[in-house]
């Protein structure tokens, strides 16, 4: 899994995120009501992956707007970060 983690986090456009944080005021409470940089979202997400990756199991993170979800099934394994603006589930 970690492997794939570090394929995502090398891919995934953070300053796409920041930019979207910065246009709407997006703050994070433990950094003192600020937008985080690129640097500390990259932080933040990396402390995720290591908390949700100790049970091995299906399972989803999320915080701050960003999730990771990791799943199993039969040999394969499925790891996924987004940032999540909307989203509806029933």
């Amino acid at each position: 899994m970690n492997a794939k983690f570090e394929d995502i986090m090398a891919r995934f456009d953070f300053d796409t995120c920041h930019a979207y944080m910065v246009l709407t005021n997006w703050t994070w409470a433990p950094l003192g009501n600020k937008v985080p940089t690129v640097e500390e979202m990259k932080s933040h997400v990396i402390s995720m992956f290591y908390a949700m990756s100790k049970t091995r199991t299906h399972s989803r993170c999320g915080s701050g707007g960003f999730s990771i979800r990791y799943y199993t099934w039969d040999s394969s394994e499925e790891l996924e970060l987004s940032f999540d603006i909307c989203r509806t589930n029933a």
